[in-house]
Protein backbone atom coordinates (compact mmCIF):
# COMPACT_ATOMS: atom_id res chain seq x y z
CA UNK A 1 0.00 0.00 0.00
CA UNK A 2 1.30 3.27 -0.46
CA UNK A 3 -0.05 6.78 0.19
CA UNK A 4 1.98 10.13 -0.72
CA UNK A 5 5.03 7.67 -1.88
CA UNK A 6 5.13 6.15 1.93
CA UNK A 7 5.44 2.39 1.32
CA UNK A 8 4.12 1.02 4.73
CA UNK A 9 6.63 -2.37 5.98
CA UNK A 10 5.60 -5.46 6.60
CA UNK A 11 5.35 -6.13 9.92
CA UNK A 12 7.64 -9.07 11.36
CA UNK A 13 6.06 -12.37 11.87
CA UNK A 14 3.42 -13.09 14.11
CA UNK A 15 5.87 -15.58 16.66
CA UNK A 16 8.54 -12.71 16.84
CA UNK A 17 5.80 -10.25 17.28
CA UNK A 18 4.29 -11.94 20.10
CA UNK A 19 7.44 -12.83 21.88
CA UNK A 20 8.45 -9.23 21.92
CA UNK A 21 4.71 -8.47 23.10
CA UNK A 22 4.90 -11.19 26.20
CA UNK A 23 8.33 -10.19 27.30
CA UNK A 24 6.68 -6.88 27.37
CA UNK A 25 3.80 -7.86 29.53
CA UNK A 26 5.74 -10.32 31.84
CA UNK A 27 8.83 -7.21 32.40
CA UNK A 28 5.73 -4.84 33.27
CA UNK A 29 3.86 -7.53 35.96
CA UNK A 30 7.39 -8.58 37.38
CA UNK A 31 8.32 -4.69 37.70
CA UNK A 32 4.75 -3.95 39.46
CA UNK A 33 4.96 -7.37 41.45
CA UNK A 34 8.42 -5.93 42.75
CA UNK A 35 6.92 -2.76 43.72
CA UNK A 36 4.44 -4.23 45.99
CA UNK A 37 6.55 -6.77 47.70
CA UNK A 38 9.88 -4.55 48.43
CA UNK A 39 8.63 -1.26 47.68
CA UNK A 40 11.83 0.19 49.63
CA UNK A 41 15.01 -1.37 51.14
CA UNK A 42 18.29 0.25 51.08
CA UNK A 43 21.81 -1.08 52.33
CA UNK A 44 25.19 0.44 52.75
CA UNK A 45 26.58 -2.02 50.59
CA UNK A 46 24.59 -1.41 47.05
CA UNK A 47 24.04 1.90 45.71
CA UNK A 48 20.21 3.70 45.70
CA UNK A 49 21.35 5.69 42.56
CA UNK A 50 21.61 2.10 40.74
CA UNK A 51 18.13 0.73 42.14
CA UNK A 52 15.78 -0.13 39.97
CA UNK A 53 12.95 1.63 41.96
CA UNK A 54 14.70 4.76 42.08
CA UNK A 55 12.02 7.42 39.74
CA UNK A 56 14.50 8.08 37.43
CA UNK A 57 15.19 4.57 36.76
CA UNK A 58 11.33 3.20 37.17
CA UNK A 59 10.51 6.42 34.27
CA UNK A 60 13.59 4.90 31.84
CA UNK A 61 12.28 1.55 32.11
CA UNK A 62 9.00 2.24 31.24
CA UNK A 63 10.20 4.28 27.90
CA UNK A 64 12.17 1.52 27.07
CA UNK A 65 9.19 -0.93 27.65
CA UNK A 66 6.94 1.22 25.68
CA UNK A 67 9.22 1.51 22.80
CA UNK A 68 9.96 -2.21 22.61
CA UNK A 69 5.97 -2.53 22.19
CA UNK A 70 5.53 0.12 19.17
CA UNK A 71 9.24 -1.36 17.74
CA UNK A 72 7.05 -4.58 17.59
CA UNK A 73 3.42 -3.16 16.15
CA UNK A 74 5.23 -0.72 13.77
CA UNK A 75 8.61 -1.84 13.25
CA UNK A 76 11.25 0.05 11.16
CA UNK A 77 11.70 -0.86 7.37
CA UNK A 78 15.08 -2.19 7.58
CA UNK A 79 14.31 -5.34 10.18
CA UNK A 80 11.43 -6.29 7.65
CA UNK A 81 13.25 -6.34 4.44
CA UNK A 82 14.59 -10.20 5.49
CA UNK A 83 11.29 -12.36 6.04
CA UNK A 84 13.64 -14.60 8.00
CA UNK A 85 15.74 -11.76 10.32
CA UNK A 86 12.50 -11.43 12.77
CA UNK A 87 12.74 -15.45 13.27
CA UNK A 88 15.89 -16.41 13.33
CA UNK A 89 16.32 -13.28 15.90
CA UNK A 90 13.69 -14.37 17.88
CA UNK A 91 15.22 -17.92 18.39
CA UNK A 92 18.65 -17.06 19.27
CA UNK A 93 17.31 -14.77 21.88
CA UNK A 94 15.07 -17.17 23.33
CA UNK A 95 18.05 -20.06 23.28
CA UNK A 96 19.86 -17.31 24.98
CA UNK A 97 17.39 -16.56 27.46
CA UNK A 98 16.81 -20.69 28.20
CA UNK A 99 20.69 -20.53 29.03
CA UNK A 100 20.33 -17.70 31.34
CA UNK A 101 18.14 -19.60 33.36
CA UNK A 102 20.60 -22.29 35.17
CA UNK A 103 23.36 -19.21 34.49
CA UNK A 104 21.43 -17.66 37.29
CA UNK A 105 20.61 -20.50 39.40
CA UNK A 106 24.17 -21.91 39.33
CA UNK A 107 26.99 -19.54 37.93
CA UNK A 108 26.69 -16.49 40.32
CA UNK A 109 30.17 -15.26 39.76
CA UNK A 110 30.54 -16.19 35.97
CA UNK A 111 26.72 -14.44 35.26
CA UNK A 112 29.15 -11.81 33.31
CA UNK A 113 30.93 -14.30 31.32
CA UNK A 114 27.93 -16.11 30.12
CA UNK A 115 26.49 -12.22 29.35
CA UNK A 116 29.42 -11.30 26.81
CA UNK A 117 30.02 -14.80 25.57
CA UNK A 118 26.45 -16.47 24.79
CA UNK A 119 25.92 -13.25 22.89
CA UNK A 120 29.29 -13.25 21.12
CA UNK A 121 27.73 -16.88 19.73
CA UNK A 122 24.83 -16.30 19.09
CA UNK A 123 23.98 -13.21 18.14
CA UNK A 124 27.00 -13.53 15.72
CA UNK A 125 24.96 -16.49 14.66
CA UNK A 126 21.92 -15.07 13.71
CA UNK A 127 23.85 -11.97 11.39
CA UNK A 128 25.28 -14.80 9.84
CA UNK A 129 22.29 -16.78 8.67
CA UNK A 130 20.11 -13.86 8.57
CA UNK A 131 21.67 -10.58 8.53
CA UNK A 132 22.49 -7.68 10.67
CA UNK A 133 18.64 -7.24 11.38
CA UNK A 134 18.36 -10.85 12.94
CA UNK A 135 21.21 -9.74 15.39
CA UNK A 136 19.25 -6.62 16.46
CA UNK A 137 15.72 -9.00 16.99
CA UNK A 138 18.07 -11.60 18.64
CA UNK A 139 19.02 -8.82 21.42
CA UNK A 140 15.73 -7.24 21.81
CA UNK A 141 14.01 -10.70 22.68
CA UNK A 142 17.18 -11.66 24.94
CA UNK A 143 16.51 -8.05 26.82
CA UNK A 144 13.49 -8.38 27.88
CA UNK A 145 12.70 -12.13 28.58
CA UNK A 146 16.06 -12.29 30.50
CA UNK A 147 14.80 -9.18 32.48
CA UNK A 148 13.10 -11.29 35.05
CA UNK A 149 14.90 -14.09 35.33
CA UNK A 150 17.21 -13.24 38.06
CA UNK A 151 14.52 -11.87 40.27
CA UNK A 152 12.59 -15.10 39.90
CA UNK A 153 15.66 -17.01 40.75
CA UNK A 154 16.09 -14.78 43.74
CA UNK A 155 12.63 -14.92 44.65
CA UNK A 156 13.32 -18.67 45.26
CA UNK A 157 16.69 -18.38 47.04
CA UNK A 158 19.00 -19.16 44.29
CA UNK A 159 22.36 -17.51 44.57
CA UNK A 160 21.53 -15.24 47.42
CA UNK A 161 23.88 -16.56 50.16
CA UNK A 162 26.37 -16.67 47.41
CA UNK A 163 25.85 -12.81 46.00
CA UNK A 164 25.94 -12.32 49.74
CA UNK A 165 29.36 -13.66 50.13
CA UNK A 166 30.71 -11.50 47.04
CA UNK A 167 29.02 -8.27 48.39
CA UNK A 168 30.29 -8.14 51.98
CA UNK A 169 33.13 -8.20 53.78
CA UNK A 170 34.03 -11.48 55.52
CA UNK A 171 32.77 -11.46 58.88
CA UNK A 172 29.57 -9.17 58.25
CA UNK A 173 26.39 -10.38 58.59
CA UNK A 174 24.20 -7.96 56.40
CA UNK A 175 20.33 -7.48 57.85
CA UNK A 176 18.15 -9.83 55.56
CA UNK A 177 15.71 -7.19 55.99
CA UNK A 178 17.60 -4.90 54.36
CA UNK A 179 19.62 -6.94 52.09
CA UNK A 180 17.63 -9.17 50.03
CA UNK A 181 15.21 -5.98 48.56
CA UNK A 182 17.96 -3.82 47.94
CA UNK A 183 19.82 -7.33 45.60
CA UNK A 184 16.25 -7.11 44.12
CA UNK A 185 16.21 -3.51 43.81
CA UNK A 186 19.66 -3.56 42.13
CA UNK A 187 18.72 -6.20 39.69
CA UNK A 188 15.38 -4.42 38.90
CA UNK A 189 18.32 -1.71 37.70
CA UNK A 190 20.35 -4.25 35.94
CA UNK A 191 17.54 -5.56 34.30
CA UNK A 192 17.06 -1.71 33.17
CA UNK A 193 20.32 -1.51 31.57
CA UNK A 194 19.93 -4.89 29.67
CA UNK A 195 17.13 -3.24 27.50
CA UNK A 196 20.18 -0.94 26.04
CA UNK A 197 22.82 -3.04 26.33
CA UNK A 198 21.61 -6.14 24.59
CA UNK A 199 20.28 -4.57 21.16
CA UNK A 200 23.63 -2.52 21.29
CA UNK A 201 25.51 -5.71 21.67
CA UNK A 202 23.64 -7.44 19.19
CA UNK A 203 23.93 -4.43 16.89
CA UNK A 204 27.21 -4.24 17.10
CA UNK A 205 27.64 -8.14 16.70
CA UNK A 206 25.03 -8.00 13.83
CA UNK A 207 27.10 -5.58 11.75
CA UNK A 208 30.02 -8.29 12.04
CA UNK A 209 28.34 -11.05 11.47
CA UNK A 210 27.26 -9.44 8.40
CA UNK A 211 30.52 -9.20 7.05
CA UNK A 212 31.74 -12.80 7.83
CA UNK A 213 28.86 -13.49 5.74
CA UNK A 214 29.55 -11.14 2.91
CA UNK A 215 33.60 -12.93 2.87
CA UNK A 216 32.32 -16.69 3.41
CA UNK A 217 30.12 -16.12 0.55
CA UNK A 218 32.40 -14.21 -2.23
CA UNK A 219 35.12 -16.93 -0.82
CA UNK A 220 32.11 -19.97 -1.52
CA UNK A 221 32.18 -18.24 -4.96
CA UNK A 222 35.52 -17.89 -5.84
CA UNK A 223 36.14 -21.43 -4.59
CA UNK A 224 33.10 -22.78 -6.51
CA UNK A 225 34.13 -20.38 -9.79
CA UNK A 226 37.99 -20.13 -10.16
CA UNK A 227 39.16 -16.74 -12.05
CA UNK A 228 39.49 -16.91 -15.42
CA UNK A 229 36.76 -19.65 -16.22
CA UNK A 230 33.77 -17.55 -15.42
CA UNK A 231 31.13 -18.06 -18.25
CA UNK A 232 30.55 -14.26 -18.45
CA UNK A 233 34.06 -13.99 -18.68
CA UNK A 234 35.52 -16.37 -20.76
CA UNK A 235 35.39 -15.95 -24.42
CA UNK A 236 35.80 -19.20 -25.68
CA UNK A 237 32.52 -20.45 -23.26
CA UNK A 238 30.43 -22.95 -25.31
CA UNK A 239 27.52 -20.17 -24.19
CA UNK A 240 29.35 -17.85 -25.78
CA UNK A 241 29.82 -19.49 -29.45
CA UNK A 242 27.16 -19.03 -31.82
CA UNK A 243 25.35 -21.10 -34.15
CA UNK A 244 27.37 -21.79 -37.35
CA UNK A 245 30.46 -21.17 -35.56
CA UNK A 246 33.41 -24.02 -35.59
CA UNK A 247 32.79 -25.76 -32.55
CA UNK A 248 29.85 -25.46 -31.70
Amino acid sequence: MRRCGYKRPNPPGKTAAAVIAAGVITSTAMTIYLLYRHPTGHDPVHSPTTDGRNTDLLIAGAILLTGFLCLTLTPPPAPARNPRAATIGTIMGLIFSAGYIPANMYLAETIVLYCLGAPLILFTVAAVLGGAPAAVWAGLTAALWSFSIPLLAHFQGYQVEAIKLDDTEPGVIPDPQLYFPSLLGQDLGTAFFGMVWFPAWALLLGIVGHYIAKATQAFAENTATPEGTHPRRHPRHPSHRREGTPGA
